[in-house]
């Protein structure tokens, strides 16, 4: 009983290295992609970023490509647990979801060009990378239909879309505390949506 014990714990600590290796090499891959841009990242670079092998990085992660679209498929589930969206929980109400996302990008330290229009050189050299992106995007537009005022709920997602689209491009006029102010108008409106459905002033 005591080998038995002494085996799963083994097999649980393994599976914890593996995992905390997984996380240590996207954590690199990120710094690295923000130094050199997605398009000049090298598995090299990564490795040694991150402390391990190249044959450890091979392990988890076989090809750029792969690694690619890990950074991308990360970077979009954290955009949706700060939005409130979770497959392990039920969803919630639209309008909260909306403001997650208006929450979530002003928050975000803000981006640089360089970086940005990597990895849209990225997406050009490996169009795929693009598939994980609009699944989010369906995921997102989905739950944002089932808010009690859509349409509002929608414009936030486009407002939001539309300047991560101008920074891709480093064509956005606006100042940061601009842009802050206008996510931070559509915030308000919704929750006071939310205020007044909840008081009954307006028809749910």
């Amino acid at each position: 009983m005591h080998e038995i014990t002494s085996e799963k714990r083994t097999a649980s600590r393994g599976k914890g290295e593996r995992k905390n290796a997984r996380q240590r090499i996207l954590d690199a891959a990120l710094a690295v992609a923000h130094d050199v841009g997605p398009a000049h990242l090298s598995l090299d670079a990564v490795a040694e970023r991150a402390g391990i092998s190249k044959g450890g990085l091979l392990y988890h992660f076989p090809t750029k490509q792969a690694l690619l679209q890990a950074i991308v498929e990360s970077h979009l589930a954290a955009i949706e647990t700060a939005a409130g969206i979770s497959a392990e929980a039920p969803p919630q109400d639209g309008n909260a979801i909306a403001i997650g996302l208006l929450r979530s990008y002003c928050t975000a330290s803000p981006r640089k060009a360089g970086g940005a229009q990597g990895f849209l050189a990225a997406i050009a050299e490996t169009p795929s990378l693009l598939d994980p992106i609009r699944a989010h995007n369906v995921r997102i537009v989905d739950c944002l239909r089932k808010a009690p005022e859509a349409d509002l709920a929608l414009i936030s997602f486009l407002v939001v879309e539309g300047m991560r689209s101008l920074e891709l491009f480093d064509s956005n006029p606006l100042s940061r505390g601009e842009c802050e102010s206008i996510l931070m108008r559509l915030k308000d409106r919704l929750e006071a949506n939310g205020l007044e459905r909840a008081a009954g002033t307006i028809p749910s």
